[in-house]
């Protein structure tokens, strides 16, 4: 036993900073019946203090010799062994000629929240990536706000670190928020394969010319390629900020567009031809949508009776379908060039790029 404490002692010394640094003499209860570990420095007397000689105002960051008066205060560590560990400590308050007020100081391991660590604060985020909030709430355990509240910051900080985007092939989408009653522009970086921008309050030209207002017109001008869905409102914008750039349509949509002009010309030929010619045509609507491999054996022979008797019908389907086999290579993987003379269509629900986090 008395070995294990040493070991723990000697970790805690590695870890901690100065000001924690010492021996376990004492426990202090928990909320909840859990008990965390108050460590003293060996070099003190008889009271816990701070090792810096100096305070850090928290307002402006101006350094005092002095100090108001302490305080003592217990934050949440990470959980050790299935416990939860909380870290005691004196924190001094400053009377700042600066900030005409007492503040207090200001600690680099603790995090925005006065009542936890950075190191404790760091782990929600991640977490957050795998699971909701509600599920982080319940493990550590936290109240569902402070989750919230700390992978907000958890973001926050995790942007301030990534460099300025400058991207050469961009991807435009809308993500719905509360069952499609709003929506929000995502723009993509597809090289780095990344968001770089969500804003908007809506799908409209102007959201979209918010993005490349942020982005800047140098930045703008080096972007060659624009991948989006058939939506006007996207490729006038893009057309206008960076017209240097190819549009391209992604093959969703211009699958759900070929299948509309299919369906027509099954019902022009429908009303065109005769009553018996009509029983070769009727209830094969979704026959000739389907997929060749996924068609039932008598599905195929329904589809190639079908083609037999009417001559204007397959040459939709052909083209649907060779376009749907076609691989992901630009001008043959079903993404067709955009031009400004080019038909108005309207745009589908695309689904935004999933949220990309560090680990």
């Amino acid at each position: 036993m008395a070995d294990s404490w040493r070991s723990l002692s000697r970790r805690t010394n590695e870890t901690y900073p100065d000001a924690l640094r010492g021996v376990l003499v004492s426990r202090i209860p928990g909320s909840q019946s859990a008990a965390g570990d108050l460590w003293r420095s060996p070099r003190s007397a008889g009271h816990l203090g701070p090792a810096k000689k100096t305070a850090v105002c928290s307002g402006c960051g101006a350094r005092h010799r002095t100090f108001y008066d302490r305080t003592m205060r217990r934050v949440r560590d990470p959980d050790v062994a299935g416990g939860r560990l909380y870290l005691a400590f004196e924190q001094r308050r400053v009377a700042c000629s600066r900030c005409q007020g007492v503040s207090v100081e200001r600690l680099d391991w603790l995090a925005q929240n006065p009542r936890y660590t950075q190191r404790f604060a760091q782990q929600v985020g991640p977490l957050c990536r795998d699971m909701s909030n509600k599920a982080v709430a319940q493990l550590l355990p936290l109240h569902e706000h402070t989750v919230k509240d700390l992978d907000k910051r958890y973001l926050q900080a995790w942007l301030a670190k990534m460099s300025q985007p400058a991207p050469q092939v961009i991807g435009v989408d809308e993500w719905s928020i509360k069952k499609g009653h709003t929506s929000r522009i995502v723009v993509s970086d597809l090289a780095r394969g990344r968001p770089i921008w969500v804003g908007g309050q809506g799908r409209t030209e102007a959201d979209l010319d918010r993005f490349f207002a942020d982005l800047g017109p140098k930045k703008t001008a080096r972007i060659r390629l624009a991948v989006m869905d058939m939506w006007k409102a996207f490729r006038t914008s893009v057309q206008t900020h960076a017209p240097q750039a190819q549009i391209l349509f992604d093959k969703f949509h211009l699958l759900r567009h070929l299948a509309d002009a299919m369906d027509q010309v099954r019902r022009a030929e429908y009303k065109r031809g005769a009553a018996k010619d009509r029983a070769f045509i009727k209830g094969q609507r979704y026959t000739r949508l389907s997929h060749r491999a996924k068609l039932t054996l008598a599905g195929r022979r329904a589809l190639r009776k079908l083609l037999r008797a009417n001559k204007r019908l397959p040459r939709p389907t052909c083209s649907r379908r060779s376009l749907a086999n076609s691989g992901p290579i630009a001008g043959k993987a079903g993404l067709a060039r955009s031009s400004p003379a080019g038909k108005n269509s309207s745009s589908g629900n695309g689904s935004g790029p999933s949220r990309s986090l560090p680990p």
